[in-house]
């Protein structure tokens, strides 16, 4: 849209504008007043009561649908369309888990919110990660969670039916697109000690209200700036079809999580190691990384655990210092490191660990501020000496293969080896 084709609000004087704004506010009003009365009738509704054993896939294991209401008496279930062939989840559905505020406002009515994707726990984890949300977000994959409630639509499995519309009724409105596949939608559950009541669902544009963002900008004078809303010349296209990931758009701001930081400070400074990793895969969910050093083993093993050493080697480019590097080197004893940019923030990262042998082995968890990773990692990092030369092993356990692949995607491999370069320099210039 530029601005020699838009479609501005006409000009007026302030009691003009005044007038005009006093004659909507009363229209804002009776708009309020019908709202209050439509979420009467919408409390009023009958409940149904949940017969079938649903089954989940969360984090901590498999769950029922009464599990998901951690104890309290309401549920609201948010249905993410990610079909389990994706690799990454739908952009409108993640736009409103961005508009998502925080979670204690609803434990403070009773209240837990939770979304439900067909997609396996593997490919949910780690792209829930890289959007940084903390809303809880489980598997329904190989229950009929999605078909009996109507975001699933495949009539092999069960009658097509979306927005309370047939398949037949759907195609008679030229919306054949909700026939099949994945859609979205919310559903609501009250619990009474241990029965489940299903109260209420909406789909389509009746899941608009929790979008945030289209609230904003409908208090402004070019709205949403798409094509069906009046007046027209006010607009870029159809509806919705700006919407992206939020680390998707155009010129966004690094900022925006700890995955795009590290991108961003891959693609401003270059990094090739001297001395490249020796980099394997042991299985689907690790990553072994392998590197020499012309030092005896002790010496290599105390400037990777001695915070005074460790800031002389472990920094990211020039304007990524290491600002914060902590260490309370004992068994259940954490660690912590912050990289500051002056444009971009922070990034940081910790851990605890686990296994101290010294000087031959050290385990520990590693998680990043902002959970790029798809939840903690464990490291395994082991030092052999043989003639005067020590050889440094890591292996990362990630949550997942995809999660593995994502921190590949960061160029964390070659940063990990320019750090590497440093340790050497700084176990050379020791032996000076």
């Amino acid at each position: 849209m530029t601005t020699a084709n838009l479609n501005r609000p006409n000009i007026a004087t302030r009691e003009e504008w005044l007038a005009a704004r006093k004659a909507l506010l009363a229209r804002e009003k009776e708009l309020t007043r019908q709202r209050d009365a439509v979420n009467a009738e919408r409390r009023r509704l009958p409940m149904v009561r949940i017969e079938k054993d649903y089954r989940f896939q969360t984090p901590s294991g498999p769950a029922r649908l009464i599990d998901l209401f951690q104890g309290r008496r309401q549920l609201i279930v948010y249905h993410f369309m990610f079909d389990p062939e994706w690799e990454q989840g739908c952009p409108s559905c993640s736009w409103l888990a961005d508009n998502i505020g925080h979670l204690s406002h609803l434990h403070a009515r009773n209240t837990t919110l939770a979304m439900v994707s067909r997609a396996p726990l593997e490919k949910i984890q780690p792209f829930k990660a890289r959007m940084g949300w903390t809303v809880p977000w489980v598997s329904s994959y190989g229950s009929d969670f999605n078909y009996d409630f109507h975001v699933t639509m495949d009539e092999r499995v069960a009658p097509v039916e979306y927005n309370y519309r047939s398949k037949a009724e759907l195609l008679a409105r030229g919306e054949d697109f909700f026939t099949d596949g994945e859609s979205h939608g919310v559903s609501v559950f009250l619990r009474e000690g241990d029965a489940v009541f299903h109260t209420y669902s909406a789909y389509a544009r009746g899941a608009e209200i929790l979008l945030g963002t289209y609230n904003w900008l409908d208090l402004t004078a070019l709205g949403r700036q798409e094509d069906w809303e009046e007046p027209a010349g006010r607009s870029d296209g159809p509806f919705m079809h700006w919407v992206r990931h939020h680390d998707r758009y155009e010129g966004v701001d690094p900022g925006a999580g700890c995955c795009a930081q590290a991108d961003a400070a891959r693609e401003d400074h270059a990094m090739t190691p001297k001395v490249p990793l020796r980099v394997s895969y042991p299985s689907d969910t690790e990553l072994k990384v392998e590197r020499s050093f012309d030092a005896p083993r002790r010496r290599v093993f105390d400037a990777m655990t001695r915070p005074e050493l460790v800031k002389q080697w472990l920094y990211g480019p020039e304007d990524w210092p290491l600002v914060e590097c902590q260490i309370d080197f004992r068994v259940g004893g954490k660690y912590r490191y912050v990289w500051r940019h002056k444009e971009q923030g922070d990034m940081g990262m910790g851990g605890v660990f686990k296994e101290i042998a010294a000087p031959e082995r050290i385990v520990h968890t590693e998680l990043f501020d902002q959970d790029w990773t798809g939840g903690e990692t464990l490291l395994t990092t082991r030092f052999d000496e043989q003639d005067g030369r020590t050889t440094v092993t890591v292996t990362v356990r990630y949550s997942s293969k995809q999660a593995r692949e994502g921190a590949l995607k960061t160029g964390m491999i070659d940063g990990w080896g320019v750090a590497y370069d440093r340790l050497a320099e700084l176990l050379a210039s020791d032996r000076k």
